[in-house]
């Protein structure tokens, strides 16, 4: 809430921008993120590991059986339930985020899950109770990690990764604009999403879009060094622009 208030104090503008383009998450699927009322659920197994899809309800069943007061149960199962019906439903775009402001009931869902079992086998095998634990903990780890993707994510065992391989050559080619681009130029016409990740490399303000005539103008008026990424129906008055650096993406 302080933020929100200064925010909105120090800002109102823009704040007010942002507020609207956050409404807008509720009716459309902004930038292509979109998905059923399932997506959530599907993204349980990737945000939190393979196994939580099979145990994350026994484990809630558990976790309420240990917690005693009546309103903290209330908090858990709210905690819980609010972000997931809320983002399933009723807001158009996902995004695998948007419920991680309930991740703190999964992990004590999962956490009691593991206890309750640690327990019952410190009970009915309690001189072996040790080593099965320790398989077991073993087992959880092999099964919530994905080796295959790691190795694609991170090597070049899959040559067909397109994915992979195109970040490889951004990279490279992002390093190479640091050492050709000098920092105080504003660059755009980025592809989708590289905007950040070229930031990242070069140091240099990147925008995935082009700057509109009235942009470009005001951008010219303040002295402000451009660099644009050629590309099809790229407007006249960029490419004109002879102070303007023009750059290949990479191929």
């Amino acid at each position: 809430m302080p933020w929100q208030v200064y925010a909105y104090s120090r800002f109102p503008a823009e704040y007010k921008f942002e507020m609207d383009f956050n409404i807008k998450h509720f009716h459309y699927p902004m930038e292509d993120h979109s998905g059923t009322i399932w997506y959530y659920l599907s993204q349980l197994g990737p945000n939190y590991g393979t196994l939580t899809p099979y145990i994350l309800i026994p484990g809630i069943i558990i976790l309420l059986l240990y917690v005693k007061r009546k309103e903290h149960k209330i908090i858990l199962l709210s905690f819980l339930l609010i972000p997931y019906i809320l983002f399933s439903v009723f807001v158009a775009t996902k995004m695998p985020a948007f419920c991680y402001i309930a991740c703190v009931p999964v992990f004590m869902a999962l956490g009691s899950f593991v206890l309750f079992f640690q327990k019952v086998i410190q009970i009915a095998w309690k001189p072996y109770s040790r080593i099965i634990i320790c398989i077991a903990l073993f087992v959880t780890y092999f099964f919530s990690i994905s080796f295959n993707n790691i190795a694609k994510q991170h090597t070049s065992c899959d040559p067909l990764n397109s994915k992979r391989i195109n970040r490889v050559l951004t990279v490279q080619y992002f390093n190479r604009l640091k050492r050709t681009v000098p920092d105080d130029y504003v660059v755009f016409g980025l592809p989708k999403d590289c905007a950040p990740e070229m930031m990242f490399y070069t140091g240099n303000t990147c925008y995935n879009n082009l700057p509109s005539k009235a942009e470009y103008e005001d951008l010219k008026k303040r002295d402000i060094k451009i660099a644009v990424i050629l590309q099809k129906d790229i407007p006249f008055y960029l490419l004109a622009d002879s102070s303007a650096i023009k750059l290949q993406w990479v191929q």
